[in-house]
This record gives structure tokens, sequence and C-alpha cells, in this order.
């Protein structure tokens, strides 16, 4: 899953605040059939580190995201559903950051969200589409440091 992000990290804080984009697809077919799930959210998230041991640096916070998800079916190449939904979430970020330094100009982070509650209604039922998302060992780099 894509996941790119622009922030400011707060130093006497030691806290970041952050825009990430994501997209997502969940696709699944057989005997014909065909279903395409789509997410596209754009977040803002704001953390505080909690305390460094030794370089690990654990971190948690609030997150509110502009959701867009959408679900097409196809049987025997037919369209038989096309659904989309547009919302508003709230959720939690927390995670890790490894920094060998406080000043490092580049770190490695895991970072993981939580953002109940997406749901896509279809005719008189629903697609749940809730998410944990779990970003192993992303890349982050200060470029004023």
């Amino acid at each position: 899953m894509l996941d790119l992000g622009v922030g400011w990290y707060f130093d006497g804080a030691d806290a970041h605040l952050n825009l990430a984009y994501r997209q997502a697809r969940f696709d699944v077919a057989g005997y014909d059939f065909e279903q395409r799930n789509r997410r596209r959210s754009i977040a803002m998230e704001a953390y505080k580190f909690l305390f460094d041991y030794h370089g690990f640096v654990p971190f948690i916070g609030p997150v509110v995201s502009q959701e867009w998800l959408s679900m097409q079916e196809r049987d025997r190449g037919v369209a038989v559903t096309d659904a989309s939904r547009r919302m508003v979430r709230a959720g939690l970020t927390f995670g890790w950051d490894i920094r060998p330094t406080r000043d490092a100009p580049w770190i490695l982070r895991t970072n993981l969200r939580y953002l109940p509650n997406l749901a896509l209604p279809v005719g008189g039922n629903v697609q749940r589409l809730d998410q944990f998302e779990f970003n192993f060992i992303q890349f982050v780099w200060y470029p004023r440091r």
C-alpha cells in the first residue's frame, strides 16, 4: 500500500504533524465473478514521541482522514454493483522510530493506523473496509538536518 507523507517535526516538544496520502486496492475473483474495492485517503495526524530507549522511540496520536471508498462487482463480465462513498473518519496513529540520535537526517519508522467504521453501503447491505494499517520500515528523511 502506497503511503506518502509530508510533515513537520517540532524538536522542543518531540512531536510530529503529518499529512499522509494512502491508496489501497483489494480484489477478489473466482467462478467468473470479480469484486474490486478501492480506498484513497488523505489524513492529518499528530503524534507525540513518548521516550527514547537506546534509539527505540514509540509514538502515539490522533488521525483525521478524508476517505474515498469504492466497490465494483462484475458477474460473467456484466457490471452488477458500482458503489462509492466519501467520508471523514477519526482514528489512532501509533508506532515507533529507530533513531540513533535525535538529530539524524534520516530514520526508520514503523507506523500503525487504526480507522474504525470504514463502510460502504451497497443496496441493503454494507461492505466493510475497516483497516488496521501496518506500514513496516518506512524511510523518513528530514531535509533541513
